[in-house]
């Protein structure tokens, strides 16, 4: 209740007793590590989440908060993003509401954040909750904004291709994540964002090349990747 009201230092005076004593609850380190984030504490918040994976690895929750921990890390190069204490409630309320999959709230909370204290990194996100709502179109400028602050992010540019691919604008799509693999050569998602935007363009020896690269990079993706890299590849030979 305390996460979801934006009040993680509540959350996290609740909870240090319990994680004090070395509790080995793994719903209890969770809500702990996602308590600690707000406040930069990143190393101790993958710590604790990294807890509760190994007591429960397919606790959900957990793999999400670990997801959009490593998002903002990468986007603010570890360092906290300061807001007035109002504005900070609300990111903080919206991280929440995406960690359990409140989309709707999420993209509500971000707008309030940006009302009060706007800046790159709750433009992002906000435009994450929209993508994830179903309205990419929206999205697009939101991600647009984000990179007045984070150019060279390939995490921002990846986001923002692949809106332009939901909308059918393969020739931005194309130009974003080209931008995206270049930043970050390992971003296996950039890279099958990358070949899902060459197979639209009819470009399917390219695509082939992009999805083996995904995979390379991100054994997880190969089910993801597999029907339409067969298909890809298929049109590539003339078949």
């Amino acid at each position: 209740i305390y996460l979801s009201a934006g009040r993680a230092e509540a959350a996290l005076a609740l909870l240090k007793p319990l994680v004090a004593k070395g509790t080995k609850d793994p719903q209890i380190l969770t809500v702990y590590g996602l308590a600690l984030a707000p406040g930069g504490k990143f190393d101790e918040a993958q710590t604790e989440l990294d807890k509760a994976l190994s007591i429960q690895p397919n606790l959900a929750l957990a793999q999400r908060g670990l997801s959009f921990l490593k998002q903002q890390r990468q986007l603010t190069g570890g360092t906290s993003v300061t807001f007035t204490a109002e504005a900070g409630a609300a990111f903080q309320q919206g991280i929440y509401a995406l960690e359990v999959q409140d989309y709707q709230t999420a993209a509500q909370a971000f707008q309030r954040t940006r009302k009060l204290d706007d800046n790159g990194l709750a433009a992002f996100f906000e435009g994450y909750a929209l993508q994830l709502t179903g309205d990419p179109r929206s999205a697009v400028a939101d991600f647009q904004d984000a990179l007045k602050t984070f150019p060279n992010s390939d995490i921002v540019l990846n986001d923002l291709g692949y809106a332009h691919l939901q909308l059918g604008r393969y020739d931005l799509a194309l130009e974003q994540l080209n931008k995206a693999v270049a930043a970050n050569p390992k971003n296996a998602q950039a890279h099958l964002n990358l070949g899902l935007t060459y197979y639209g363009l009819g470009r399917y020896a390219d695509a082939v090349k992009e999805f083996d690269t995904a995979v390379k990079l991100d054994p997880n993706l190969q089910s993801t990747v597999s029907k339409v890299r067969q298909d890809a590849q298929k049109k590539a030979s003339g078949q």
